[in-house]
């Protein structure tokens, strides 16, 4: 009983529910059983009523509710088998919003479970069928799902069409701003280069900023060294001050 204006939850109540009448019904017999010619049903009559009549008659006590066809043995083991296969509109355009609400009332603590189940295995084939199916083969498609599997295709194949638009624009496109490209230019000329030893144990540097840096306690830029690109200095520890890092040489 989700919604009093929906259409498709009025026509899922709509659908019918075999019920065993528990007392006799008195002048209602050929409103509720076109078969019989009886004016009154009898006690333990079986009708197929609609899901909205029940509710209002199980809590008299005057129906116990029985479980439909579509959700029997049969069926279950067809879905086991190949739950993508099943033609489950042919049992009812509503599968699951009925089964789901008829689960109070026949007690069965399986039949949740059973629709659980058959939803998320048809789930995958769904969104499988959405992004490779042709357009025109949609309405065949749709004319065997139920309703609730109609919504969800429909939904799937309207995303993967927008997807494909967006990949196919020739507009609108991201690109970097010529500022952060310039910035990012800077960046990588910044970037040092690896250190290479040469015969002497000196270390020969091939940086393009900074000079190497040594571990003596006198400060940095200790060891001979040979710098190749703007030049290196070395900056002193302590009361040594700083001399000439990084100081561009000019000829």
């Amino acid at each position: 009983m989700s919604s009093y204006y929906d259409l498709d939850d009025i026509l899922a109540e709509d659908e019918k529910l075999p019920v065993t009448f528990r007392t006799g019904a008195t002048g209602v017999g050929r409103a509720l059983d076109p078969s019989t010619d009886a004016d009154d049903l009898a006690a333990g009559a079986k009708v197929d009523l609609p899901l909205w009549m029940v509710p209002h008659l199980a809590k008299r006590n005057m129906v116990s509710a029985l479980e439909p066809k579509m959700f029997g043995e049969r069926i279950r083991k067809e879905v086991q088998a190949d739950a993508a296969c099943v033609n489950l509109r042919a049992c009812s355009p509503y599968f699951y919003s009925f089964g789901t609400k008829i689960a109070e009332w026949v007690r069965d603590k399986t039949l949740t479970r059973f629709l659980f189940s058959t939803f998320v295995e048809r789930y995958r084939d769904l969104l499988t069928r959405a992004f490779v199916l042709p357009e025109k083969e949609v309405p065949h498609v749709r004319r065997l799902l139920p309703k609730e599997e109609q919504q969800l295709l429909t939904a799937g194949y309207a995303a993967m069409r927008r997807y494909t638009a967006w990949q196919e624009q020739s507009h609108n496109r991201l690109l970097v701003s010529p500022i952060l490209g310039r910035s990012l230019s800077r960046k990588r000329a910044r970037l040092p280069f690896a250190d290479v030893s040469n015969n002497n144990g000196n270390t020969t540097s091939a940086s393009t900023g900074g000079g190497e840096r040594g571990r003596g306690t006198g400060g940095w830029g200790g060891g001979s060294s040979a710098s190749s690109g703007w030049g290196s200095g070395s900056v002193g520890d302590g009361n040594d001050g700083r001399h000439g890092g990084n100081q561009r040489q000019r000829r």
